[in-house]
Formats: C-alpha cells, sequence, structure tokens
C-alpha cells in the first residue's frame, strides 16, 4: 500500500497534476473522513489537494478546501499549522474543541470526525509541506492509519517543492 501511494502522489508532485487519484486511495485505505496535502512557502501553507469522504456535504468539502486553500502560519489553532511550525505529527481531538487547536476541532465536528493527524513533510531539516487525515475513529501512533501517514510524508519529502 505505502509503495502504490507513494508512486501515485510522487507522479503529481513531480508532474503538476492533480493530486485528486492519490487523495481518494490515501483517503481509502485509511478509512478517513478528510485528507490534505498542502506544501509550505515561505511563512503559508498552499493546498495541493484535499478531498473528503464521499457522504461529506458538498458544501463541508467546499467550505474547507476555501478556508485552507492558503494557511498562514500565524494560524496556531489549526494542526497544519501547528505540525508545520512544530515539525512534529500533531494531533486535534473533537473533545478539545476549546484547546489550544479549536480551529481543528471545529472542522472535526463538520467533518463527523473525532480525530485529525498532521503529520510535516521534512526534507533537510526544512518543512516542505504537511500530509493530514481526519477520521471517525480514534487512533494512535501504533495504529495502521498513523504508521502509513508518517511514512509516506517521509516519502513525498523527496517529490514535495
Amino acid at each position: 500500500m505505502l509503495e502504490r501511494l507513494a508512486e501515485s502522489f510522487s507522479k503529481c508532485l513531480r508532474s503538476g497534476s492533480s493530486a485528486d487519484a492519490a487523495l481518494d486511495d490515501y483517503l481509502t485505505a485509511t478509512n478517513s473522513r478528510a485528507v490534505g496535502l498542502w506544501r509550505q512557502v515561505d511563512d503559508e501553507l498552499q493546498v495541493i489537494g484535499f478531498r473528503g469522504h464521499p457522504t461529506m456535504p458538498a458544501d463541508v468539502v467546499e467550505g474547507f478546501a476555501a478556508a485552507t486553500r492558503v494557511v498562514s502560519l500565524q494560524q496556531t489553532g489549526l494542526g497544519i499549522v501547528k505540525a508545520a511550525i512544530s515539525q512534529q505529527p500533531t494531533v486535534a481531538l473533537l473533545a478539545a474543541s476549546g484547546g489550544t487547536l479549536a480551529g481543528s476541532a471545529s472542522w472535526l465536528e463538520r467533518f463527523a470526525s473525532v480525530q485529525s493527524l498532521a503529520v510535516p513533510i521534512i526534507r533537510n531539516g526544512r518543512v516542505r509541506g504537511v500530509l493530514a487525515l481526519s477520521t471517525a475513529y480514534p487512533f494512535g501512533p501504533d495504529h495502521a492509519a498513523w504508521i502509513l501517514t508518517t511514512r509516506l510524508a517521509d516519502r513525498l519529502a523527496a517529490d514535495i517543492a
């Protein structure tokens, strides 16, 4: 699974083509509610692609895509930003809606998710992007979705500009 996903993402990143098919495969492989990939450019994250579960309302998918098309690294209430700044995987929980990742928690509710994981994509000690997913189930570092996401982020480091 990792090899197939990494190759699919790599082709998109190298050619500049849409990452939708790769994101759809990643969504399915992790049984997620939503997945996304962002490139870091200076002090912001720019979306490469975002996909919601087929049952997710279109207005939620479109709203999130619009809200995260370009994200300032000052928006520290989002897990993708915290992951980029800390250079560490970042978890947001629906139950923590009043916590430091309140922005992520509010989207989790709209996604019908309970947790998200954002993983920085690092090359030569510098964050190049962030890979993220949200799920309707809780999971930790020993879960297949976490392992796949962290390994995939490592593999994408060579291709993300």
